[in-house]
């Protein structure tokens, strides 16, 4: 549950991205309609993080988005995002945490931090990457380079490396997302704990 919901964050702030950058440059604004326009039909995509330089960490998730839905399918879980609500759910143990995306210390973790991070980022080459024809950009986090190699077909990167990680974004298929993915099943017991901040939750999740 704790990497679903850290998870859940990082997915955000990727899709977001695009959003804040869009105000600073043009060759964003149009990464970002496009993944927009696609979003309208339904996309999804697979995800893999390696984090970590010695005892390296895997994490592998499928991703689906339709206009504002997102959700996340992890081995440890599913995310949840239907435009009201965040609901990190267990199928094991059915059940599913809920949060509120007015939540101030959620937007300022999916949204606040890549709106500073936006204005610093510079266009670097266009390539291919993963099989995608991509624009390759460089931004800094906390001093250190950041690359998104930012799909030309879909807007969104296909390929984001830091300094202790590596995220790749691959198998981009649109249309065909069901509306009944976001719907939590029948007889899940729901936690209420949008009072909560993430680190809490994290703190206090076994």
């Amino acid at each position: 549950m704790k990497k679903s919901l850290m998870l859940c964050l990082t997915i955000c702030c990727f899709a977001v991205s695009s959003l804040f950058a869009a105000d600073s440059k043009e060759m964003f604004k149009n990464a970002f309609d496009k993944m927009e326009s696609l979003k309208n039909q339904g996309i999804s995509y697979n995800i893999h993080v390696v984090t970590g330089t010695k005892n390296k960490k895997t994490l592998k998730a499928k991703v689906y988005m339709k206009g504002e839905k997102i959700r996340i399918d992890a081995p440890q879980g599913s995310t949840i995002m239907d435009g009201n609500n965040v609901y990190i759910f267990s199928e094991k143990d059915n059940v599913a945490m809920k949060m509120n995306m007015e939540n101030t210390d959620i937007k300022q973790a999916t949204f606040d931090a890549i709106q500073d991070k936006a204005d610093e980022l510079n266009f670097v080459e266009k390539t291919t990457k993963n099989g995608y024809a991509c624009q390759v950009f460089k931004s800094k986090d906390d001093g250190s380079d950041v690359e998104y190699y930012l799909t030309d077909d879909y807007g969104l990167p296909t390929y984001v490396k830091e300094e202790t990680s590596e995220t790749n974004i691959t198998n981009f298929k649109t249309g065909n997302v069901k509306d009944s993915l976001f719907v939590l099943p029948e007889g899940v017991n729901i936690m209420d704990v949008s009072n909560f901040s993430p680190e809490s939750l994290l703190q206090n999740i076994q």
